[in-house]
């Protein structure tokens, strides 16, 4: 039986691909700071967000009336959007209260895991130097960082996708129950992060 390897050793394998990733979110918030950039996509999210953390609901607010200080809803829509990320919003509300910068929360801590999982796939296929310049490719694309400083779902999706390719070829080189779940998993995230994801999931 193969010997399992120790935190030490795991840390020594892998702490490059976290600095840089941490390295790359710092870089990426400093050259293009967050904000809000395709409105109404991105406010409704956030919008569905709130009500997630306020109402319990995956729902848009389409019409309020103030009272007693507060925004008071009178009509609901059920979003078109996945509500993938939205949830993840209301999860970083729960912690710290609604605010619309938790959405950049979101992205940032995204935009690490990508970029993490960038460098431990490539290292483990191509070795250190690979694993190192795959996540600086990445971030050499301008649209990377302006998608990862904005409120909507696109990295969202890229990273589940990203995670369920890798999902699907580690399966396929060794099929096995817990590849089988890690694949119907990441599969499953997927489709619920943006519209297009239904067909890429199954292809």
């Amino acid at each position: 039986r193969a010997r399992e390897p120790s935190a030490a050793s795991l840390a020594r394998a892998w702490w490059p691909g976290a600095a840089l990733a941490l390295a790359g979110v710092a870089a990426v918030v400093w050259a293009s700071p967050p904000a809000l950039r395709v409105q109404f996509d991105e406010t409704s999210l956030v919008g569905v967000s709130q009500n997630m953390h306020a109402q319990g609901h995956a729902v848009l607010t389409t019409g309020a009336i103030p009272f007693e200080g507060r925004p008071f809803p009178l009509e609901n829509m059920v979003d078109k959007r996945p509500p993938l990320f939205a949830y993840l919003c209301s999860l970083v509300h729960a912690v710290t209260g609604y605010r619309v910068a938790n959405a950049f929360v979101v992205n940032g801590a995204l935009l690490a895991v990508g970029l993490f999982v960038t460098f431990a796939a490539a290292r483990a296929r191509l070795g250190l130097r690979a694993g190192l310049a795959a996540p600086l490719l990445l971030l050499a694309v301008p649209l990377n960082g302006v998608v990862a400083t904005s409120a909507g779902f696109e990295l969202l999706a890229v990273v589940l996708l990203l995670l369920a390719t890798l999902a699907a070829l580690d399966f396929v080189a060794r099929p096995d129950a817990p590849r089988l779940a890690a694949l119907a998993g990441s599969s499953a995230l997927l489709v619920q992060s943006r519209y297009e994801s239904l067909p890429a999931a199954a292809l």
